[in-house]
Formats: structure tokens, sequence, C-alpha cells
């Protein structure tokens, strides 16, 4: 890939369907060119669903949503959307006074408490809420507002196979991460636990299978079976370009997007058919840790690095 552009002061990115919406403090930086620009003095944070995207500053606790056609509707309170997801067609978002988590939608401009909220919990594709607790992952079906489930962790496992980050679902199985590398897949509706891999590390899911990276190696797993469909050893990127995926790693339909976090920061590009590497990207500086600082969007690869500039290659 080649690197068409870059463009400064930018404070994240985020897609929709139809735009990559970038924030950014100076509008006359040419950003129009590449993606849809909201010009924000003190960004803090973003989500986006396929339809709209809802953002906040650090100056205040007001949540600001820009929609489809791309208005923008402010939600004045004391809200937190660090952990904020998309639900059917709005966002839900955690109110810090009352401790609970509200439900904005905007073809109405209303905001509902559903007087709910959990410490060290996350979504499910819009469908599902759940906790962290000890050795125990409780389920929340979010339509019905109710506890529907409860997977407990066998003892068995080992000595640090607690619950990790990066639980994720699809249907009607939910995966597990354990502490000690494992990842465990328990069908939702009976809690029976239909397949355990070893030494899985970091996961991405795409359609029906999973993608980790653990041992310096990329695996393809079936998400049914946990059966692993294909192998590579990442040992040539480390002998090569001395990269070691110590950060995120990103699935399309095209490619896989490997991240380093260190320093220069690099990402490698597989192709996902065959799961064999193609190219290395370097930049100057770190990518931060996470997902949200690379997205392949419309034919063109976006990568926001530690300094505040945006790498535009195609």
């Amino acid at each position: 890939m080649k690197e068409i552009s870059t463009i400064s002061t930018v404070f994240g990115i985020i897609p929709t369907r139809e735009n990559l919406v970038a924030f950014a403090s100076d509008e006359e930086s040419g950003l129009r060119h590449e993606a849809f620009f909201v010009n924000v003095k003190d960004f803090y944070t973003a989500k986006s669903s396929d339809e709209c995207v809802i953002f906040q500053t650090s100056e205040s606790g007001a949540v600001s949503l820009l929609t489809s056609d791309l208005q923008t509707m402010k939600f004045e309170g004391d809200y937190s959307i660090l952990k904020a997801f998309k639900f059917i067609n709005g966002f839900i978002i955690i109110d810090r006074k009352s401790k609970s988590y509200n439900y904005i939608e905007p073809q109405v401009a209303s905001s509902t408490d559903l007087g709910f909220y959990f410490k060290k919990s996350g979504n499910l594709d819009e469908r599902y809420l759940f906790k962290r607790l000890g050795d125990e992952i409780t389920l929340f079906s979010l339509s019905k507002k109710e506890e529907i489930r409860i997977f407990n962790i066998p003892r068995d496992f080992g000595i640090d196979a607690s619950p990790a980050e990066g639980v994720f679902h699809l249907e009607p199985t939910i995966y597990i991460p354990l502490s000690n590398g494992q990842l465990l897949a328990f069908d939702i509706s009976t809690d029976e636990l239909k397949w355990k891999q070893e030494r899985v590390g970091r996961t991405a899911i795409f359609e029906d299978k999973i993608y980790c990276i653990a041992d310096y190696t990329i695996k393809e797993l079936d998400a049914n079976t946990g059966e692993i469909l294909r192998q590579e050893s990442m040992q040539g990127l480390i002998d090569t370009y001395g990269f070691r995926p110590t950060g995120a790693h990103k699935v399309y339909d095209e490619y896989i997007f490997i991240m380093t976090s260190g320093k220069p920061g690099m990402v490698a590009i597989y192709d996902r058919r065959t799961l064999k590497f193609q190219e290395m990207l370097k930049l100057d500086e770190m990518i931060p840790l996470g997902t949200d600082h690379l997205h392949w969007h419309n034919g063109k690869l976006y990568i926001l690095d530690f300094g505040k500039t945006l790498h535009v290659y195609e």
C-alpha cells in the first residue's frame, strides 16, 4: 500500500456505513477530502453504529450525536460514553449521577434510564450485556432487561483461569477468553461448554472464523467447533523487521491488519483468504493500543498515530 496523505491534529477517527468521521481542531486542515470532518477543541472519545456517531469532549458531561444525515444533536447531563455501545437505533451510555445505563435515540431525541449498570461489563452485538466477577460471567438480555445466564469457569482449567478482557459473541455462542490464554465457547441457551482451545491469545471474529495471535503465530479457528483451520508462524517478521504483535489486530474481508505498540509503529498486512503476509507499513510514531486507531474504509487504510497524525494509504 502507498501512503497518499497525512493530516495533522486529528484526535480520533471512527467509521459509519457511509462515512469515516474524523475529529480535529483545525477546520482548514483539508480533512474534508478524506472524511467527514467534525471540529472539536477538546476531544474525549466516540462510538459509532452504521447510521450515527456519538461523541464527547472532556470539557463537559454532555453527549453529542451525529445522525446519518450529518446533523448534530446534544444530550445534556453528566454522562460517560467510555463504555457506551450501540443498541437497536441508538446508543446506551452511562449516567454518572444515577450510576445506570441510559438509552438515547436520535429519531426521537430522547434519553431513557434503563435502571441498571454493572462494573467490569461490556456489550455483545446489541443483544446482551455481560459482567465479569471472579470465575463467573453473567449474561443479561437487553431486550428482556433481566439476567438470563451465568457461566462458571471450571476449577480444573487451572489456577490462573479467570475470565479475561475481550468476551465476544456469535449467536448462539458466547466466547470467553481466560487469563491463562485459553478460549472457551459456551452455548448461550444451555450454558453447555461446546469447546475449548489452548493458547489462543488476542482474538478477533469475522463471519464464522476467529483469528487469534499467540506465541508469534496467527491462527484461523472455526467459530462453531474451535478447530484450527490454518496457522502461520510470524517468526519471519521478527527476523526481518523486528516486528512483534504487541498491539491489536483487525479483520476485514480482504485483509488482516496486525499492529505493534512499539516505536516505530508498524502494521503487518496479511491476506485473509490465504493467511499469508503481504507487506509491512512503518510509521515514525507509535500506534496507540486498541482498535480505534486503524480502519479500512472504502478501499483506503486510515491509521492514527500517537502524535495525532492521520496516515492514509491505498
